[in-house]
């Protein structure tokens, strides 16, 4: 097995489990900590499983395997028929990549979006008028 290929692997599939462990994003330090996707409810973070999701939504619409295909005709049977003659008439319409990953760009964005509103409010992109502050030192060392 190549090392680096494991390594990249790891990085590119864990990279945001790896970056909460050791809280690189706090101002004060990279410090130990609990990730909160192994807090309460900490499944439900958007970065934990939206990569499958979008993989799944992707395979889905572009048929890239035989499982999905068959997933493909499964859903559509709850809109149409799927026999012989109507796929003749009426082909499953198979999306191109670029496509797949177009819709796939819009959905998480609008994912994140979402969490953004949710984590900070529906006021968030509204800026705060700057409160001037003047820093004064305690002892007076002109006098």
């Amino acid at each position: 097995m190549n090392k680096e290929f494991t390594s990249v692997q790891i990085t590119a599939n864990a990279g945001f489990f790896i970056v909460n462990l050791f809280s690189m994003f706090n101002p004060s330090g990279w410090t130990l900590s609990t990730p909160g996707e192994l807090q309460p409810y900490g499944w439900t973070t958007v970065d934990l499983w939206v990569a499958p999701f979008i993989t799944g939504v992707m395979a889905l619409l572009t048929n890239a395997q035989p499982f999905w295909t068959y997933l493909h005709l499964l859903i559509t049977s709850f809109t149409r028929p799927v026999t012989a003659e109507a796929l003749e008439k009426n082909p499953i319409t198979v999306w191109s990549v670029e496509d797949a990953r177009s819709l796939g760009a819009v959905i998480l964005w609008m994912l994140f979006a979402a969490r953004t509103v949710k984590n900070l409010g529906v006021t968030w992109w509204k800026s705060k008028p700057l409160k001037k502050e003047v820093m004064r030192n305690s002892t007076n060392t002109f006098s």
